[in-house]
């Protein structure tokens, strides 16, 4: 089977599935970037793997680009047109505008589609761009790379039976000896925080969260890990609220310098809004072993999260939820180990890099084979994407 994915260029956030479709046999594997990047930021960012010239690269997974010549860019025509499968990344129709018209099995790997609610006088405008760009095509299929991104399909009337659970899939460790390794290293009532210090991150939460817990009389140790315009703002807010011996902000740092704050943090806080398309941040903090409180109006929460069993969920703007969901987890080091070592297990067999590569290479054999509406899976990546509204969360 030949598959060519298609994006801007490769990242984080698919490198690893790449690398997991490039490792499984009788597949050849094409990557196709439509921005052109120079070798210095591909080995900024780490990518160095995708363009090394070894021979076992070059000979079964190329990164072709797709404006840098004329010659690649009919290579990729070439490519898109004549390949098994193509996923569609971040990437507009025009480059793969004539597969999709001769009616090749094609998968778009989207994020939700609607950040903000979608008013119901753009409702009709949606359906019309709906069909333009989705539903006219007879073998075009959905990855939904966000719990809501089926929602949002079915709002303009797309993607009908043809929606699947995906995702991203970052770096996965597996701990030989879980306990020792991981709930053994746990500092006692640690409290960790990472992401860009943007609005929609929302990380004055965590310190409005740790004003209530130290005047309640709470001994805890909060770290927040990132930069970003609210830094002032919240460093302010940390020598207002009298914080300065149980909130430490730790700057900016290298994703594996996050993980080893990660393995010994007991509780991991996710506060975006449903600006959050998936959120990566949660597969490493589930990865790790954290006992996970996130807003139910993430990306990855409805697919990654079974509330109760493997962390914490919490209304997307209710502090005092969770506020008392901290409150639970510092009460009880137990409760904490059982939802962290829940979360590595989810993380480990079922949302991996490797089952969704095997997965999806299954899905599309089977579709290729005549089966227009496989269901193959009850959980996980590739198995059906059911509708979740905004507010499912919010009912119970």
């Amino acid at each position: 089977m030949t598959i060519v994915y298609v994006s801007d260029y490769v990242t984080a956030h698919i490198r690893y599935f790449l690398n997991a479709v490039f490792e499984l046999p009788n597949v050849k594997l094409y990557f196709i970037e439509t921005q052109a990047r120079n070798s210095a930021d591909y080995f900024q960012q780490g990518f160095a793997y995708y363009i090394a010239k070894s021979e076992k690269c070059v000979e079964n997974f190329e990164v072709v680009s797709f404006s840098a010549s004329e010659e690649t860019r009919k290579q990729s025509e070439k490519l898109i047109a004549e390949s098994d499968v193509v996923i569609i990344g971040n990437a507009n129709d025009q480059s793969v505008l004539s597969r999709l018209k001769s009616g090749k099995l094609t998968f778009r790997a989207h994020e939700r589609w609607y950040r903000k609610k979608l008013p119901l006088m753009k409702r009709p405008r949606a359906v019309i761009g709906g069909w333009l760009h989705h539903s006219r095509y007879k073998n075009l299929y959905l990855l939904c790379a966000s719990g809501y991104t089926a929602f949002d399909a079915s709002r303009a009337w797309c993607f009908r039976n043809k929606a699947y659970k995906w995702g991203y899939f970052p770096e996965i460790k597996r701990y030989e000896d879980f306990s020792k390794n991981i709930v053994q290293k746990k500092h006692c009532s640690s409290i960790l925080w990472a992401a860009r210090l943007i609005d929609w991150k929302h990380p004055e939460i965590p310190v409005r969260i740790a004003r209530r817990l130290k005047s309640e009389g709470y001994k805890f140790d909060l770290k927040l890990i990132g930069t970003g315009e609210l830094e002032i703002d919240l460093r302010s807010m940390i020598n207002d609220y009298d914080l300065q011996d149980c909130v430490h902000m730790l700057g900016f740092m290298k994703p594996e310098q996050v993980r080893l704050h990660m393995e010994v943090s007991q509780i991991f806080l996710f506060t975006s809004d449903r600006n959050e398309g998936w959120g990566v941040v949660l597969n490493e903090a589930m990865n790790s072993g954290c006992a996970v409180v996130a807003s139910h109006a993430i990306g990855a929460v409805p697919y990654l999260i079974k509330d109760g069993e493997n962390g914490l969920i919490y209304t997307d703007g209710d502090e005092e939820e969770l506020y008392r969901k901290v409150k639970m987890l510092l009460d009880d080091s137990e409760l904490c180990s059982l939802y962290g070592k829940s979360a590595y297990e989810t993380v480990m067999d079922e949302w991996s890099a490797e089952v969704a590569a095997e997965r999806f290479i299954n899905l599309a054999e089977h579709i290729l084979s005549g089966d227009e509406h496989p269901d193959l899976y009850a959980s996980g990546p590739c198995s059906r994407a059911e509708i979740i509204k905004d507010d499912w969360y919010c009912k119970k």
